[in-house]
């Protein structure tokens, strides 16, 4: 099994599934996994989680192609051919249960804006896992750390207190930057290290041309994990969402929710 993560990478059990499928699997998985009635007790008794009515119950209506142009016009951007998909299927969708808690990362069309992302200023913006490479193999990245930037949040307005979770669009203002970074110090590093590299972009990327072709960043992060997550697109959010949505609650963990940080154990 190590020998297969090494050489192919983590195995995707949704890998190829169409956004269509996709969307439908995440609605499912939380329906069926997310433990409303425990998690409840955690908040107050007048503002408990809406339940999905069955298994669709994620899903919205999605957006007409003039909904979509209309939106590329507010923004003043030509937006990534497979968010657009998505949006034509579902606009948005309702929280996810990402396998701790339940996240709101896509909003409709109409809450979709540019953002001043000053929190996050100061923090380094990773193209690759912030888990690797492993420390003590000398290979590992110190990304550019974000600056005053603007970034198109999915998730809508990041200061709404009901919404848990930020998915971001990042330009080439910062995407150029992180890349120009990664590629110089690929060229410095030797050739042991350098597989370790090309494994991780093929891991997120698919290949070093997808990598250097890369016309917009996604990336995801939470105020409870303070990680930066990169993904290779909406292809690619989705289905690690699908994965994670199928997770069952773990009771031995310390669960919450983010709002009202009340702890299972406490």
């Amino acid at each position: 099994m190590s020998q297969n993560r090494l050489q192919g990478g983590p195995r995707r059990r949704y890998a190829g599934r169409s956004i269509e499928k996709l969307v439908n699997i995440i609605s499912k998985n939380t329906f069926n996994n997310y433990p409303y009635d425990t998690l409840d007790a955690y908040r107050p008794h007048d503002n408990l989680r809406n339940r999905p009515k069955d298994t669709d119950g994620l899903l919205r209506r999605g957006c007409t192609v003039s909904d979509i142009q209309a939106l590329e016009k507010r923004l003043g951007v030509t937006l990534p051919e497979d968010y657009k998909e998505f949006l034509s299927i579902s606009n948005g969708l309702d929280s996810i249960w990402d396998g701790q808690n339940l996240v709101d990362y896509l909003a409709g069309a109409q809450d979709v804006n540019w953002q001043e992302v000053d929190f996050l200023e100061g923090n380094e913006l990773p193209l690759l896992s912030s888990h690797e490479p492993l420390a003590g193999t000398g290979n590992m990245l110190e990304w550019p750390n974000f600056e005053k930037s603007r970034c198109i949040c999915l998730s809508g307005d990041i200061n709404d207190e009901d919404r848990a979770g930020h998915l971001f669009l990042i330009g080439q203002d910062r995407l150029q930057p992180a890349k120009d970074y990664f590629f110089k110090t690929y060229e410095e590093r030797n050739d042991t290290q350098r597989r370790e590299l090309d494994r991780l972009v093929q891991e997120t990327y698919g290949s070093m041309e997808n990598f250097k072709n890369l016309e917009w960043g996604l990336i995801s992060w939470t105020a409870w994990d303070f990680t930066v997550y990169p993904f290779n697109g909406i292809q690619d959010f989705l289905e690690q969402m699908a994965e994670a949505s199928l997770r069952q609650e773990r009771p031995w963990l310390n669960m919450f929710e983010p709002r009202f940080r009340k702890l299972a154990n406490a």
